[in-house]
């Protein structure tokens, strides 16, 4: 979907889960939806706004929209931001994202303490659960990613693939 409301909005009437005018028509039918919608900065927040109004138009008629989240929306949440553009964020910034953030850092510092404490750890570093694929990479590969990270959020938010 990529954040293509119309597109998106085609395919739905084309499954007959939405009417001509973007209003749940699937019943008890459910619809499963993983797809990055947060990379096209024009269309983005109408996607999200009309996937969440879906959830409530069809739950209310017995149906389902199930929404997994796509890759760019795990990397954003992981704070990996190179798909993020600077038209694209400022879709999504309020005039109260800065103090939210912090916030939501604070908070989350806070929790990290006290599992390091009820773990009986004194440090606030949560340990990172590595698989054996990715201990046995090799450090040149580790400092490619961190070079292509470095340079992809040199200047804030990148844009491009």
């Amino acid at each position: 979907m990529h954040g293509a409301l119309e597109g998106f909005l085609s395919v739905l009437r084309l499954a007959e889960l939405v009417d001509e005018h973007g209003h749940w028509a699937g019943g008890k039918a459910h619809s499963c939806r993983r797809a990055t919608c947060s990379t096209a900065a024009r269309d983005a927040p109408k996607v999200l706004d009309l996937l969440m109004r879906l959830e409530g138009e069809a739950r209310k008629a017995g149906g389902r929209v199930h929404s997994l989240l796509g890759n760019h929306e795990v990397m954003n949440v992981l704070g990996d931001l190179r798909y993020v553009n600077a038209e694209e964020y400022e879709h999504f910034r309020a005039s109260e994202s800065i103090d939210r953030r912090a916030r939501f850092l604070r908070t989350l510092t806070e929790v990290a303490r006290e599992r390091a404490r009820a773990a009986g750890r004194s440090s606030t570093r949560m340990p990172i659960a590595r698989s054996s694929s990715t201990r046995s990479r090799s450090a040149s590969w580790s400092g490619r990613r961190s070079s292509r990270r470095r340079a992809a959020t040199a200047g804030g938010c990148a844009s491009g693939r």
